[in-house]
């Protein structure tokens, strides 16, 4: 990856977790359903075994400041299948190619891993660009699912 000037990419360490917490959190704040989960229910989810995998999961710094981050790990069940679980950058930082740094860093990651594949899921209607990041580094759509929503008060 072309990392932008003053981004400095590492991989998790412990005693990260709140601070990739806080990054989610930021991060889809603009989008369709806001995360808005506490920290608990976001540990339940995230730093279990086949998810915390320390060496995928990387923390983007400008200055000392977190930027952007990616959660990746091996897919549950397709081991040829590198999964991006998260990715998020800040608004501050977007538009100066950071997104595109920390895939093709996962990119790179999998296949070391011996890895053939990513996948990753999106919002179709992503209001960040999101779409047209994954489609300029070569990710194309396999599936698409509508979800619908009705209240019933």
């Amino acid at each position: 990856p072309d990392w932008p000037a003053g981004i400095e990419p590492r991989a998790f360490r412990p005693g990260d977790e709140q601070v990739f917490y806080e990054l989610h959190q930021e991060t889809f704040a603009d989008t369709w359903e806001p995360i808005g989960e506490t920290y608990s229910e976001w540990a339940h989810q995230f730093l279990v075994p086949e998810v915390l995998v320390p060496e995928l999961w990387t923390l983007a710094t400008a200055d000392g400041e977190p930027a952007g981050f990616a959660l990746c790990h091996p897919h549950a069940v397709d081991s040829d299948l590198g999964w991006v679980r998260v990715l998020g950058v800040r608004r501050s930082s977007r538009g100066r190619g950071l997104g595109r740094a920390l895939l093709l860093r996962a990119f790179a990651q999998f296949r070391h891993r011996g890895m053939r594949r990513v996948g990753l899921g999106v919002d179709g209607e992503s209001p960040t660009g999101a779409n047209e990041l994954y489609e300029s580094v070569g990710m194309r759509v396999v599936a698409q699912f509508a979800i619908h929503e009705k209240a019933v008060a």
